[in-house]
């Protein structure tokens, strides 16, 4: 589940940073 996560976030964020950072903001995936 964490890879599938991991390769969710790289497709549609371009990196987990980017989308951590956005979680962090937002509160919602």
């Amino acid at each position: 589940q964490i890879k599938w996560g991991l390769d969710y976030m790289n497709d549609r964020y371009g990196s987990p940073a980017a989308a951590w950072n956005f979680w962090q903001a937002n509160h919602w995936y």
